[in-house]
């Protein structure tokens, strides 16, 4: 028996349905929930996987994009407050808000689609929204040689130099498809490696079971609670990964990648805007000036040069299309790429695998000797002849760092002696402050070849693990 309460609540509901919203209309409500979150009239634009990006323009403005091309879509919102509510609901999905005290925000959707809004008083005619969809099934190698973005000699390169554990920077400008590109490159990484990916939305992913993904977060309304990309990467050294990712460097956390990837974390991985490979390395340099860290500029490139082994350039070209392109730079082999004089690391004319200019044995064997990072513009251009060249050629300037280390010392032990027997004679004492000097000078001496001997031994090692790779 349902009692008096009962009957009455069950009178009541019978009323509610009475007067409820047709059947069909609550259907058209739930279709335009995705993933239980109410996107209003963009759930249709975000559940078509032909559409990439979908750009809102206030209430009644809403362009998407198709194969690279901006059409005018027919979507409308009813006003501009049902905007903001989406907008306000998507930032809420990962803690995030917008209001008039903080008028903008980075975030992203449940599929790790990227958002970024404006609402007033900052976006004047209505608030703005922008989706850079992700697809449902993430893009495999396969899908960028069928695209065209790249050679499927180009992929097995680059599956090569992952596996080979080589430090790898995508370049591209906005909308290039550098993060897409980098989630392909990180997919050759071996299952039995451990991945830390850090990112400030994260978007990247990964298919390897041994992952962890970290977010970075913005300051509280109080401004109090943010934790930084850079904060995010100094704790990542501390969870014993294999592998680095970082979805993006566009500040100081450029210093503590490249640190990162100086001790011991090879193979990792990360993106930059930068529209050439020139524009690349002098990127670097500000980013890493924007740390805060008082460095000079010697010891900067010093710290690019040692730690970069690959720039993949990116771009997108004029009908929509993504490319791994190619310009016309190369690395200049016959200055020294730490030199602080404040020239271009670049210099136009010749590619790397000698198409348009073949570079001379000596002249390679110099690019790798300065550790310069090894630019990577169309990577099916790379022969593997000339890698073995480079190879024989380390092996040379090894053989000589290390014949010049071993006269050093017995100069410096020579220098000791001298010093020992003719110090104390006053007729000799012009040749003791020369010897003095000598010794002095030593450690300084000694400290370069040995860093000159690592890079190369490092740099020598890399290319047989590739030559075995490729050889396989």
């Amino acid at each position: 028996m349902l009692g008096p309460v009962g009957s009455t609540v069950t009178l009541h509901l019978a009323e509610l349905d009475s007067t409820a919203e047709p059947l069909e209309s609550a259907a058209e409500a739930l279709d335009r929930t995705l993933e239980g979150h109410d996107y209003g009239p963009l759930t249709p634009l975000l559940l078509d996987d032909s559409i990439s990006e979908v750009m809102v323009n206030g209430p009644n403005q809403v362009y998407v994009e198709r194969k690279g091309q901006l059409t005018l879509s027919e979507v409308r919102f009813a006003s501009d407050a049902e905007l903001v509510r989406v907008i306000r609901d998507i930032a809420a999905f990962v803690g995030r808000r917008i209001d008039d005290d903080s008028p903008m925000v980075d975030c992203r959707l449940p599929d790790g689609s990227r958002v970024n809004a404006v609402i007033a008083p900052l976006a004047l005619d209505g608030a703005s929204l922008t989706i850079r969809k992700f697809a449902r099934d993430p893009y495999t190698v396969d899908d960028l040689v069928k695209f065209g973005t790249l050679s499927a000699e180009a992929a097995g390169f680059l599956e090569a130099c992952v596996k080979a554990h080589f430090n790898i920077l995508v370049a591209g400008g906005t909308g290039s498809g550098k993060t897409t590109t980098l989630n392909v490159l990180s997919s050759f990484i071996p299952d039995n490696e451990r991945v830390v990916t850090i990112e400030d939305a994260a978007e990247l992913q990964l298919r390897q079971p041994h992952k962890v993904r970290l977010e970075s977060r913005p300051a509280r309304i109080d401004g109090t609670g943010r934790i930084s990309i850079r904060e995010l990467v100094v704790n990542a050294l501390r969870m014993r990964p294999d592998r680095i990712v970082i979805g993006e460097c566009r500040s100081g956390e450029a210093l503590d990648m490249l640190q990162a990837m100086n001790t011991g974390h090879d193979g990792s991985l990360t993106t930059i805007h930068a529209n050439t490979p020139r524009d690349t390395l002098s990127r670097l340099e500000t980013l890493v000036l924007m740390s805060g860290v008082d460095l000079p500029q010697r010891a900067i490139r010093e710290q690019i040069a040692s730690a970069i082994h690959l720039i993949v350039q990116q771009s997108r070209l004029r009908d929509g299309s993504r490319r791994m392109t190619n310009h016309p730079g190369q690395v200049e082999p016959d200055r020294d790429p730490a030199a602080g004089d404040g020239e271009d690391l670049l210099e136009k004319g010749g590619d790397l695998a000698g198409t348009r200019r073949p570079l001379s044995r000596p002249k390679i064997a110099g690019l790798y000797a300065g550790g310069a990072p090894m630019i990577v513009e169309q990577p099916e251009r790379i022969d593997m002849e000339i890698l073995r060249d480079v190879a024989a050629d380390m092996r040379g300037e090894l053989d000589r760092v290390q014949e010049q280390m071993a006269e050093l010392t017995r100069e410096h032990a020579r220098a000791r002696v001298l010093k020992q027997i003719f110090g104390v004679d006053p007729l000799t004492r012009d040749r003791f402050n020369l010897l003095h000097a000598n010794i002095d000078q030593y450690p300084g001496k000694m400290a370069e070849l040995q860093e000159e001997e690592r890079l190369l031994t490092r740099w020598l090692d890399r290319c047989r693990d590739l030559l075995e790779l490729k050889a396989a």
